[in-house]
């Protein structure tokens, strides 16, 4: 059975928080009021909208003052604000917690913490499979690509993975009585999973325990969590071609812009000349990353995108010499003079399918619109729009007791490949040459497949150098 798009869902088992399918900028914008008395915009049906906003501060007054029940005014309060959230129609919109914020720019930087693995999960037995493991990573010297993780220590007790489906298969009927076999299967699996990450991720120091089968042997592991740094940008050469490198970008946070030059260089000194760039289930990421890795495959002044706010005004950026100092966090995508066009000589493919969103489509659409490359694949995502992440306690100023807490991610603007013809709302980009995953490929998790039975890369490749 095909397995569902849940079952592609990939965590590093150090983290929670994703960057998620947006091309995002981190901005702050001063000179906001925080506190709107005078709404002018008025309802489709033509009357005056009601402001709620004093009477949301009665209503939390009143619970305060006179309810009977032992009321979680934290819990309440952040419920509060995600429904407002969620009820702005802004699909990508999201509220983080102070401590969820730190987690993301964690992520975003590639500082994470744990023991250095990807895995997935088995949908019909019930595990966890490890795919990949970070280099200089804890897990580096205990695990193998491979290993199930079939049991989780929790609180002192062994936990059978399997165990906890079963549970929440029952906890799924009872809340979607409508959901069929196969769906109450698939959120009951991905409940499992979100907790076995849970009792795997932790603190710098404290460990992880857990039990992995390896072939028929069954050991118990206890791996000592620590800092690690993300892979999303892994490579190999072709077996049918070893002048073919076959780059794997798998996000884009800036870590990507240094290793994917690590990897360009590395294939061409054992003497690649043609490029498949797999961008399959990539779902985006962040644009400074994504301009400075376009940057090394365009030329000076090549449109890389263009933008527009909801003011209407528009910003085109085009291939230049970045340098974002080397305290801003941001100095991985610097782009210097030597970066820029550095691989554009190089023959190149990319490879794309429905899950391929936000920054994963507008490289490929740069390298399609400055007629680089050829697209194989299914039809991407379809997302066109940028977020940016407002850190709210900028808003508390110098205050001793600040107001503000978290930060606020929101949908800012709209943004266009070079050709200027965006693809967001599912419009998405159409592959050159159309390939399903055919055979036993669309029966292989898609972090299982290999060259000889990857009929989608095999036609990239085939493109290269038929």
């Amino acid at each position: 059975m095909k397995k569902s798009l849940l079952s592609f869902i990939t965590i590093l088992l150090i983290l929670v928080l994703v960057i998620g399918s947006c091309v995002s900028c981190f901005v702050i914008t001063p000179g906001i009021t925080t506190k709107n008395n005078n709404i002018d915009n008025p309802n489709g049906d033509g009357r005056e909208p009601i402001d709620y906003t004093d009477t949301f501060y009665l209503i939390d007054a009143l619970f305060k003052n006179f309810s009977i029940f032992d009321v979680d005014y934290e819990t309440a309060m952040l419920a509060a604000i995600r429904a407002y959230v969620e009820a702005t129609g802004d699909k990508f919109a999201m509220f983080y917690t102070p401590e969820q914020f730190e987690a993301m720019t964690s992520e975003n930087n590639g500082d994470l913490y744990g023991i250095g693995v990807q895995v997935i999960f088995d949908y019909d037995s019930y595990f966890m499979e490890v795919v990949l493991i970070m280099p200089d990573s804890p897990a580096q010297n205990s695990l193998q690509i491979g290993d199930k993780v079939t049991h989780i220590m929790d609180g002192g007790s062994k936990v059978a993975l399997a165990d906890i489906v079963e549970q929440n298969k029952q906890k799924v009927k009872e809340l979607y009585p409508s959901y069929t076999v196969e769906e109450i299967n698939n959120a009951a699996c991905y409940e499992t999973f979100q907790y076995a990450v849970s009792k795997l991720k932790g603190a710098e120091g404290t460990y992880a325990e857990f039990t992995v089968l390896r072939g028929a042997e069954e050991i118990e592991m206890k791996v000592q969590r620590a800092k690690v740094k993300t892979v999303s940008v892994t490579a190999k050469t072709s077996i049918r071609d070893p002048k073919v490198g076959i780059v794997s970008i798998s996000q884009f946070d800036l870590t990507t812009p240094t290793q994917f030059k690590e990897c360009m260089d590395s294939l061409i000194a054992s003497g690649c000349d043609k490029f498949v760039f797999d961008l399959r289930n990539n779902p985006g990421g962040d644009l400074a990353s994504v301009t400075a890795v376009l940057s090394t495959l365009l030329n000076e002044g090549d449109v890389v995108l263009s933008t527009k706010d909801s003011t209407g005004k528009t910003e085109v950026t085009k291939v230049k010499v970045l340098n974002y100092g080397l305290t801003s966090g941001y100095s991985t995508c610097n782009v210097s003079k030597s970066d820029i066009g550095k691989y554009r000589g190089y023959e190149m493919a990319v490879l794309v399918n429905e899950n391929s969103a936000s920054a994963a489509e507008l490289f490929t659409s740069a390298l399609r619109d400055h007629e680089l490359a050829q697209i194989v694949g299914v039809k991407t995502y379809g997302k066109g729009s940028m977020q940016s992440i407002i850190d709210l306690s900028y808003y508390n100023g110098n205050s001793k007791e600040p107001l503000y807490f978290g930060a606020l991610k929101l949908t800012t603007k709209l943004y266009f490949p070079p050709c200027g013809i965006g693809y967001d709302g599912n419009i998405g980009i159409e592959p050159n040459y159309p390939v399903e995953l055919e055979g036993i490929a669309a029966e292989t998790h898609f972090y299982k497949l290999t060259e000889e039975i990857d009929n989608q890369l095999q036609k990239a490749i085939s493109i290269l150098i038929d």
